[in-house]
């Protein structure tokens, strides 16, 4: 399967959590991925989800979203998969990775899969490294 478009790369998108080395934010202690789609006048790390789900998810045609594992984890490159139905166009996102490992797992409100699902737009997590 080939997709074709734009790509747009957003390395980080919660600096405060990335440069502390921890999968939530310091200064208010919240995971962002458990709290999409954010929210525009809460803590800090809402107000960045809520900007970045604005501003991209709602414009994506796909998302793949990278997640490395928490020190000292390693982990072989694999897919998340948390979509109770997923559709061809989804089905073909997950296919293009060229990973045959995949992982299946509930919808958890709030991650970043699920909520771009939940609006339409086909995301998958892939897990690498450590």
């Amino acid at each position: 399967m080939e997709l074709c478009g734009n790509l747009l790369a957003v390395p980080i998108v919660n600096p405060m959590a990335f440069n502390s080395g921890l999968r939530w934010d310091p200064y208010d202690n919240i995971d962002m991925n458990r709290i999409f789609p954010g929210n525009p006048d809460g803590t800090m790390t809402e107000r960045i989800a809520h900007s970045f789900f604005d501003t991209f998810v709602r414009e994506a045609d796909y998302i793949i979203d990278f997640h490395s594992a928490e020190f000292p984890d390693e982990l072989i490159p694999h897919i998340r998969v948390r979509v109770d139905k997923p559709s061809r166009k989804y089905l073909d996102l997950v296919a293009s990775t060229g990973i045959n490992a995949v992982w299946k797992g509930p919808q958890i409100k709030g991650m970043l899969q699920t909520e771009s699902f939940r609006i339409g737009v086909p995301c998958t997590t892939i897990e690498i490294g450590a």
